[in-house]
C-alpha cells in the first residue's frame, strides 16, 4: 500500500515511473495482489471484505455473519484494545455492543493504556526511541541533498499515518504489527545514509552501536516482563527433539447447535488444537452446515431473531 501511495505521489509530482522510480512497480503490483487475495479470503470466511470493520462492507452471500454480531465484535475489539482488563474477560459474552462502545469511548482509559503500551519494549518503546534518535541524528547532519531528504519523507510519511490510524482505531500493540519497527529502523537507516554522505562517519558508528544496544535491552526487558523467572527466554528457548514446540492444549467442551451441528467450544476463544469446527465465546445459534454431513462445503447462517444474550440457552454443552 505504501508503494502504491509513493507511486501516486511521484506521478503527481511529474516524476512519472521512469528511471529509478520504476522499481516501485513491482512492490505496487505485489501489494495489490496481496490486498486482493486478502479481500477474497475475508469474503470466503465471513462474508465481509474486512471483517469486522463495518457491516456496510458485507457481500450478498448466504454465509455472511449477521450485522448484530459484526457490530458486537467491533465494539469488543475497540473496548479491549483500550481497557484489556476492564471488565474481566468472562463478562464479555454478556455485554451488549452499546455497553462496550460506551466503555471504549469513556474517560480515564488513556493513562493506564499508555503505561501498559510502553511496557511493550519489543514492539513499541525501543523502536520509538530508535526513531527519535534517527531523526535527531538526521537533523543534526543537515544533509544538503534535497532529493535524499525527500526520499526519507516519502518513506516515513505512510508509516507515520499508519501509527495515527492504529491509535484512532484499535490501539493495542499486537495490532500495530511491525509499524513501530518500520519507524525505528527506517529513521536509523536514513540517519546512516545522511551521516555516511557527510563527514560524520564516526557518528554513524555510534548510532549503529546504539541500535544494537537498544535491541539487546529490548529483548531482555521484554523477557523480564513476560517471564520474570526466565528473562532470557526470548533469546534462547529449548526446542523439543522434533524441532517444534508443542501446541498449547485448549480447554474446550463439546457444543451441539440447534441445527444439530456438533463443534468444539472454547470459552476463552483459544481453540488451539481443538477439533474443528471450533466455536468462540459467542457461538451463533443459526450456524449450520450448507450440506448435511459435508464439512468441506462450508457453513451458512439461518436468521436469528432473538437477543444474543439469550442465544446461549439454545445450545447443549457436554463436558
Amino acid at each position: 500500500v505504501a508503494a502504491v501511495a509513493a507511486a501516486v505521489v511521484l506521478h503527481r509530482a511529474g516524476a512519472g515511473i521512469s528511471g529509478s522510480h520504476r522499481v516501485l512497480i513491482v512492490p505496487a503490483v505485489m501489494a495489490a495482489v496481496t490486498l486482493g487475495t486478502w479481500v477474497v479470503r475475508g469474503v470466503i470466511l465471513s462474508g465481509y471484505v474486512a471483517y469486522p470493520t463495518s457491516p456496510a462492507l458485507g457481500a450478498d452471500v448466504a454465509w455472511r455473519v449477521p450485522t448484530e454480531q459484526v457490530e458486537w465484535e467491533r465494539a469488543y475489539i475497540d473496548e479491549w484494545s483500550r481497557r484489556p482488563q476492564d471488565p474481566p474477560p468472562e463478562q464479555y459474552p454478556y455485554d451488549t455492543a452499546e455497553r462496550l462502545r460506551t466503555r471504549a469511548s469513556g474517560e480515564g482509559w488513556f493513562l493506564p493504556w499508555l503505561a501498559r503500551t510502553l511496557l511493550r519494549f519489543d514492539l513499541v518503546t525501543v523502536p520509538l526511541i530508535l526513531c527519535l534518535v534517527g531523526l535527531a541524528v538526521r537533523a543534526r547532519t543537515r544533509d544538503p541533498d534535497r532529493e535524499r531528504r525527500r526520499r526519507g519523507t516519502l518513506f516515513l510519511a505512510p508509516v507515520g499515518l499508519a501509527v495515527v490510524f492504529w491509535f484512532l482505531g484499535t490501539p493495542a500493540p499486537r495490532f500495530a504489527g511491525a509499524t513501530f519497527w518500520l519507524l525505528g529502523a527506517g529513521s536509523c537507516a536514513l540517519a546512516f545514509e545522511s551521516t555516511l554522505a557527510s563527514t560524520r562517519a564516526r557518528l554513524s558508528a555510534w548510532v549503529a552501536g546504539l541500535v544494537v544496544l537498544l535491541f539487546a535491552v529490548s529483548m531482555t526487558a521484554s523477557g523480564v516482563v513476560a517471564a520474570p523467572r526466565n528473562p532470557w527466554s526470548l533469546w534462547v528457548t529449548p526446542v523439543p527433539a522434533g524441532g517444534f514446540h508443542a501446541i498449547p492444549r485448549a480447554d474446550v467442551r463439546t457444543v451441539v447447535y440447534p441445527s444439530g451441528l456438533v463443534a468444539s467450544w472454547a470459552p476463552d476463544t483459544q481453540c488451539w488444537d481443538a477439533p474443528i469446527p471450533c466455536a468462540g465465546t459467542r457461538p451463533n445459534p443459526g450456524l449450520r452446515l450448507r450440506s448435511p454431513g459435508r464439512l468441506g462445503d462450508g457453513f451458512t447462517l439461518d436468521p436469528y431473531e432473538g437477543r444474543i444474550e439469550d442465544a446461549m440457552l439454545l445450545f447443549r454443552f457436554d463436558p
